[in-house]
């Protein structure tokens, strides 16, 4: 399966990077297994990972090291006792995204049935806070606007 790591993927990938700065990539497979002396169309997948734009010149190691992860999964269910046994792949899928996580300051103004709800701890800061802000409006709820970091939480900060 290895061998999949060809000459043009590396620079597919490459080219996602520059465009995107970070990825998140998942390696997948469907493998044909004999169960019980039937053929039987497994899908294998590993977990997502990210992968940033340092990592450009090291995604040969970390394809390879993705299709290692994923061929001991498929050796796991080959153990004896398991009545599977490995036959052939049929389609191999490298899945990728853009990552695009958000900061820590970031607000996102919530829907209005929410809103009413008064059911969501909604703060709108300014800093890298989000948390700590949050936790002591529930701590300390107060009467109007609760969207806002209290003046009295400034001591806890």
């Amino acid at each position: 399966m290895k061998a999949f790591i060809d000459a043009d993927i590396i620079p597919k990938l490459q080219s996602v990077l520059r465009r995107h700065s970070s990825i998140k990539l998942t390696l997948g497979c469907k493998a044909n297994l004999l169960k019980n002396e039937e053929i039987v169309q497994y899908l294998f997948r590993n977990k997502t990972v990210t992968i940033n734009a340092n990592d450009i010149n090291n995604l040969h190691s970390i394809l390879y090291l993705q299709f290692e992860v994923l061929e001991d999964r498929i050796a796991e269910t080959d153990i004896e006792g398991s009545d599977n046994v490995f036959l052939s792949f049929n389609t191999i899928t490298i899945t990728h995204m853009k990552n695009s996580q958000m900061a820590g300051s970031s607000y996102i103004e919530l829907h209005t049935f929410i809103k009413k709800k008064k059911a969501v701890i909604n703060i709108q800061n300014e800093d890298e806070h989000c948390i700590i802000w949050s936790i002591l409006a529930a701590l300390y709820p107060v009467e109007r606007n609760a969207f806002r970091p209290s003046h009295t939480f400034n001591r806890h900060v």
